[in-house]
């Protein structure tokens, strides 16, 4: 059986209002519960010889496709989907420009520079992903186990493209976690696909207000 959610179906786009604030955009999130975990858990059959995943029960089976369909919603939680977002992003995006402003982007014009930089390098990656970059940048933890611990100076403002890297790699991790869901139900969940961030996307309109 295989099931296809895409964000063009999402239930989420039928609502002006985003989700409530995510679990997703704190430092490390929480992990699957462990009678999901075990699910995910190849147990060895004597009847059939092999590693095969337990059988969910009705129940969990229900929490396992509600818990996957919060997580597709919260693929859609975008700034140019939701202006509620984009005006909590666009608060914080300026924080960070005054908390750890470089010395060669000193200046109001400039920091609004750098803040329109980052709105059009972040306007179709989940809010919650993004504000958990900027948190983890903050506190000078960022990036991911097998990257250089020195691949970023968190003492500045980070560039547009590296807080979208980091962003991307939280909801990389999301897409993971929809897979293990995916495969305790035997099923397969459509994930929408991240623009290029190496190609010109100019022409949309943000929910900032500005075109690019």
């Amino acid at each position: 059986m295989s099931t296809a959610l895409t964000t063009s179906k999402s239930a989420a786009l039928a609502t002006d209002k985003p989700l409530p604030p995510s679990p997703l955009a704190l430092r490390y999130p929480k992990n699957f519960p462990e009678w999901v975990i075990a699910l995910g858990t190849p147990i060895y059959d004597q009847a059939k010889g092999a590693y095969v995943l337990p059988e969910p029960r009705p129940e969990q089976r229900v929490a396992v496709q509600n818990l996957r369909a919060l997580y597709v919603q919260h693929l859609d939680q975008t700034p140019n989907r939701f202006p509620a977002l984009a005006e909590e992003l666009l608060r914080k995006l300026h924080d960070l420009t005054q908390a750890k402003p470089h010395p060669n982007d000193a200046g109001t014009l400039r920091a609004e520079a750098t803040v329109r930089s980052f709105q059009r390098a972040l306007y179709d990656i989940p809010t919650w992903a993004t504000l958990r970059a900027i948190y983890n940048w903050d506190i000078g933890e960022v990036g991911s186990y097998d990257e250089p611990k020195d691949r970023y100076n968190t003492k500045w403002m980070p560039q547009a493209g590296e807080l979208r890297r980091i962003a991307i790699g939280y909801v990389k991790d999301l897409h993971t976690r929809i897979k293990i869901l995916d495969r305790i139900l035997r099923e397969q969940t459509e994930l929408p696909k991240l623009r290029d961030r190496d190609k010109d996307v100019g022409g949309f309109k943000l929910a900032f207000g500005e075109l690019i």
